[in-house]
């Protein structure tokens, strides 16, 4: 039509200036055009209903393919949390297994010991306190004498090689324990027996067994190994493994670090053993063959100790630079860095079959620390002076450390509530 209006147009600037035969076709084309115009203006309504249709129907078809889109999305986001959810409980299973493992070995000692304990209803025939009231024995009908911490109850020993009933026990000077059965046989027994030096490794200003100090020990889980560390400053990091029996060098593990050992460590299942050096490094090691198996680089100072979580998938180590670094023991990524020390962190430790570590410092403080997600559990106050070391007992309920001032502090993890304090012995006056 817009066409035809501009032939139109055209068409009127010619006549003008034409005849009347130009006027006549004009007018013709003029019906014509209107006659066009009238069939143009009947077919826009159904084609501009049809138009609008067709672009409703495509915002529809639009709108479904979002929501299929959408669709997709969600079910492929389903799917992988589900499989990350899978993942977990599988790792959290695999955890609980490693751990239930190593809780279960650690009371197998203690568990025949135990049963025999709780065997019988003996009849108690004697009972005694030791003179600072920290033991607490008794005899039985059973001729056995049960050892037991007295504020606690728990069960250190049961002696059960008496020949007859218990008639009398009680504690003697020196740490003895005095038992006399029914027939007056009398048995007397060290409860602190002195020690006896076994074997000696290496001989001093000698370094061809080890190489000047030897500042970091472990034995294997099972005791038949020994590991020691040692090396002289900036020149070599020495790590070597000795069989306990007799003393015996099993492996050299060479080249082990480029600068003094400070931290060694058997893997719970006693098939690695990590180290930390002076170098900055944490490494990984096979027992079998020495073979380094990944080392660890995020120290900025030495790396004072290290040591390894009980389901073997974890290590923490310790360093100079004044931070704890938490690292995946399966693929040697670190997890996180707890920071917050002013001094120095001297030593770190797990406790028991968890996450938790405890840390001691030169600033003079032992902490606990939750290595899932880097957080302080609390600060274990009465310290005086810089903290070397700190060690918890087999449950992780009770953590010893000491220090510079020579004392022994035992504190309760559960309450940070010091238990006691153990002071070197005074020297022998001349």
């Amino acid at each position: 039509l817009e066409g035809l209006a501009g032939l139109e147009k055209l068409l009127q600037e010619y006549v003008a200036e034409g005849s009347e035969n130009d006027q006549a076709l004009l007018a013709q084309f003029q019906v014509t055009l209107q006659a066009a115009t009238s069939v143009a203006e009947a077919e826009k309504g159904p084609a501009e209903t049809l138009g609008a249709q067709l672009e409703e129907a495509m915002t529809k078809v639009l709108a479904a393919e979002k929501k299929k889109d959408d669709a997709l999305a969600a079910e492929k986001n389903a799917a992988a949390a589900v499989e990350k959810a899978k993942q977990k409980t599988v790792q959290a299973d695999q955890d609980l297994a490693a751990a239930e493992g190593v809780l279960t070995g650690r009371q197998e000692s203690g568990k025949k010991t135990s049963e025999r304990a709780v065997a019988s209803h003996a009849q108690v025939t004697t009972v005694a306190f030791a003179p600072d009231n920290t033991y607490l024995a008794w005899g039985d009908t059973e001729r056995r004498i049960q050892l037991v911490d007295a504020s606690s109850g728990s069960l250190f020993v049961v002696f059960d090689d008496h020949a007859h009933p218990i008639h009398t026990v009680l504690f003697a000077e020196g740490a003895n324990l005095v038992s006399l059965t029914t027939q007056g046989k009398r048995v007397v027994r060290e409860l602190q027996p002195q020690w006896v030096l076994e074997r000696t490794i290496g001989q001093v200003n000698q370094s061809d067994q080890l190489a000047d100090r030897v500042l970091a020990l472990d034995f294997s889980p099972d005791g038949k190994l020994l590991a020691s560390g040692s090396g002289e400053a900036t020149r070599s990091g020495e790590l070597k493994i000795w069989q306990v029996a007799d003393g015996q060098l099993v492996r050299t593990i060479e080249p082990a670090h480029s600068d003094t050992v400070f931290g060694v460590e058997f893997s719970p299942d006693g098939k690695l053993i990590a180290s930390s050096a002076a170098d900055r490094l944490v490494k990984i090691f096979q027992v079998a063959n020495g073979e380094m198996t990944r080392s660890f680089e995020g120290h900025t100072d030495h790396a004072l100790d290290v040591a390894w979580q009980a389901n073997g998938r974890r290590l923490v180590s310790a360093g100079a630079d004044h931070v704890i670094k938490v690292w995946d023991a399966e693929t040697g990524a670190q997890q996180r860095t707890i920071s917050g020390y002013p001094e120095e962190i001297t030593s770190i430790s797990f406790l028991g079959v968890g996450s938790q570590a405890v840390a001691t410092s030169g600033d003079s403080t032992i902490r606990l620390h939750n290595t899932d997600d880097g957080g302080e559990i609390r600060k274990l106050e009465g310290a005086e002076d810089f903290v070397y070391t700190a060690v918890a007992n087999l449950s992780g309920e009770l953590v010893v450390a000491g220090g510079h001032d020579g004392v022994l502090r035992a504190w309760n993890v559960e309450d940070g509530e010091l238990r006691g304090s153990f002071a070197p012995p005074e020297a022998a006056q001349e």
